[in-house]
C-alpha cells in the first residue's frame, strides 16, 4: 500500500474517529445525566426505544452505502450514482420507519413506550439520510465534514436534552430532541454536498438504476441488518425476557460502553474501504499487510480495555453513575471484551467488500446472528446477564471465523503469531493486574498496562519498526 494511501486512511480515520470521540463524548454526557436523573429502570425503557429502532436502521440504509464508497473511491463522474441513491434513500427511510413503527405499536401496549416508538420511527428517517451523506463525505475522501455535523449535532442534542430533562421534562421529549438533531444533520449534510462537493445533486427517479443499486447492496442489507441484531437484539430479547427493567437499564449502561467505544475503532473499516478497493483493483496484495495490523490490534484493544475494566471500571460506574448501577462494575469486562471482535468484524468486512465478496459477508453475519440468538436464552437461563455475553462472544467469534475464512487464499495469517501468542500476552497482563488490584486498583492497572505492552514487544506482536513506520505515516 502506497504512502498517499496510508495518509488517505490515516487522515480520514484521524477525522471520523475525531466525529465519534464527539459522540461519544456527548453520549456520555448524555447518560450520566439520564441515568442520575431517571435511575435504571427509566433509562432502560429509553436505550430499549433507541435499540428498537437501530434494529430496522439498515433497512432505511438497504445495504448502498457501501456500494457508494466502493464506487466514489474507484470513478470520478458519480452523477447518476449520487442522484438516484439520494432518491432511493427517501423512499428507503420512509418505508422502515412504518416498518418500524408497526411492529413495534403491535408488540408494545404501553402508552409510554408507544409515543416513544412513534418519535424515535421519525428519527430513523433523519438518521437514515445523515447516513448517506456520511458515506458520500467518506468516499469523496472529505470526512472533515463528519466530524464538523457530529460536533454540531450531537452537542446540540445533549445541550437541549439535559435543559429538558433537569427542568421537569419526560422521556418523550428526550425522544423529540434526538429525532430533531438526526433530521436537521440529514437535510444540511445534502446542502453542504450540493455546495461543496457534487453541485448537480438532485433525486433522480431512474428505476433501473435503483434496482441495480437494491440488487448489489443485498448482501450488505441482509449483513447490516443481521449485524445491527448482534448490537442491539441482547437488549430487546433481555426485556422480554426478563421483565425486570431495573436489569435492563444496567445490561443497557455495559452494553453501550461496548457500542460506543466500538464504533470508535471500527471507523478505520469505512476510511480504508476507498484505499483497499484501489489496493484491489492494482492486484497489489497490499490487503494482506492491513489484515494483519488489524488483527493485531484487536487483540491489543481488547487486551487493554478488559484491564481498565478490572481494575477501574467500577469505581468508573459509581463515580458517574451512581450506587444503581455497581451491578455493572461485574459487567464491565464482558462489555469490553467484545470490542475486539467486533473490530475485526468491521474491518474484515471492508476488506470483503473491497475484493467483491458480497456473499460472504452476508453469510458470516448471517451464521453469527444465528449463533447468538440460539445462544441466547439457554446462556440466560444458566448465566444470567452474564449470558448475553456469552452469547454476543459466540456469535462474534463464529461470524470473524467466517470472515478470514472467505479471504484465507489472497490474505492468510499466521495462527501461531496472530492467535496464540495474543492470547498467552493477555492472559499474563490480565493475571498480572489481578495480583496488584488487591493493594490498589490503580497499580493494578498499572501493572497490567505494562505487562501487556512488555509482552507484546517481547512475543513479537509488535516490533519498534512497525510502531516507527505508523508514527511516520503520521507526520
Amino acid at each position: 500500500m502506497q504512502q498517499s494511501g496510508v495518509r488517505s486512511i490515516l487522515v480520514n480515520t484521524l477525522f471520523l474517529s475525531g466525529a465519534r470521540f464527539t459522540t461519544i463524548l456527548a453520549r456520555l454526557i448524555y447518560a450520566i445525566v439520564i441515568a442520575k436523573l431517571l435511575g435504571p429502570e427509566l433509562y432502560g425503557l429509553f436505550n430499549y426505544g433507541l435499540s428498537w429502532y437501530l434494529i430496522f436502521m439498515p433497512l432505511s440504509v438497504i445495504g448502498t452505502d457501501f456500494v457508494l464508497l466502493r464506487e466514489l473511491g474507484r470513478y470520478d463522474n458519480n452523477d447518476e450514482l449520487l442522484n438516484t441513491s439520494l432518491a432511493l434513500r427517501g423512499i428507503s427511510c420512509v418505508m422502515a420507519a412504518c416498518l418500524c413503527l408497526g411492529i413495534g405499536w403491535t408488540l408494545e401496549s404501553e402508552d409510554q413506550m408507544r409515543s416513544l416508538l412513534f418519535v424515535f420511527s421519525i428519527a430513523l428517517v433523519g438518521r437514515g439520510l445523515s447516513a448517506w451523506t456520511n458515506s458520500v463525505f467518506k468516499g469523496y475522501e472529505s470526512s472533515h465534514y463528519v466530524l464538523k455535523q457530529e460536533l454540531l449535532f450531537r452537542l446540540l442534542e445533549v445541550i437541549l436534552g439535559i435543559v429538558l430533562l433537569t427542568s421537569g421534562y419526560n422521556l418523550l421529549a428526550l425522544a423529540m430532541v434526538h429525532a430533531t438533531s438526526w433530521l436537521l444533520q440529514g437535510i444540511i449534510g445534502v446542502a453542504i454536498i450540493r455546495k461543496f462537493l457534487h453541485p448537480t445533486i438532485h433525486p433522480r427517479w431512474d428505476v433501473g438504476i435503483m434496482i441495480d443499486l437494491v440488487k448489489r447492496g443485498s448482501p450488505f442489507l441482509g449483513a447490516a441488518f443481521l449485524l445491527g441484531w448482534l448490537l442491539q437484539g441482547p437488549l430487546v430479547l433481555f426485556r422480554h425476557l426478563s421483565k425486570n427493567d431495573i436489569a435492563l437499564g444496567q445490561l443497557a449502561l455495559s452494553l453501550q460502553v461496548f457500542v460506543l467505544i466500538g464504533s470508535i475503532v471500527a471507523e478505520l473499516s469505512t476510511a480504508a474501504l476507498p484505499v483497499l478497493s484501489r489496493s484491489v483493483k492494482r492486484q497489489d496484495g497490499k490487503t494482506s499487510q492491513f489484515v494483519i495490523a488489524i488483527f493485531h490490534g484487536g487483540w491489543l484493544l481488547s487486551g487493554i480495555l478488559i484491564i481498565a475494566a478490572l481494575t477501574i471500571g467500577g469505581w468508573a460506574v459509581e463515580l458517574l453513575f451512581g450506587t444503581g448501577f455497581k451491578p455493572v462494575e461485574t459487567l464491565l469486562p464482558w462489555a469490553t471484551a467484545m470490542v475486539g471482535p467486533f473490530f475485526w468484524c468491521n474491518n474484515l468486512r471492508s476488506v470483503l467488500a473491497a475484493q467483491g465478496q458480497y456473499g460472504a459477508v452476508f453469510w458470516s453475519n448471517l451464521t453469527g446472528a444465528v449463533i447468538f440468538t440460539m445462544a441466547f436464552f439457554p446462556s440466560c437461563a444458566y448465566f444470567g446477564t452474564f449470558g448475553v455475553f456469552i452469547a454476543l462472544g459466540l456469535g462474534f467469534v463464529i461470524l470473524v471465523s467466517i470472515q478470514f475464512w472467505g479471504i484465507r487464499h489472497t490474505d492468510p495469517l499466521g495462527w501461531i503469531k496472530s492467535v496464540v501468542r495474543p492470547l498467552i500476552v493477555i492472559s499474563i497482563a490480565v493475571l498480572g493486574c489481578q495480583v496488584l488490584m488487591p493493594m490498589h486498583p490503580w497499580y493494578g492497572l498499572i501493572f497490567g498496562l505494562s505487562t501487556l505492552c512488555v509482552a507484546s514487544l517481547a512475543t513479537g506482536l509488535f516490533s519498534l519498526r512497525e510502531i516507527r513506520t505508523v508514527f511516520k505515516s503520521l507526520m
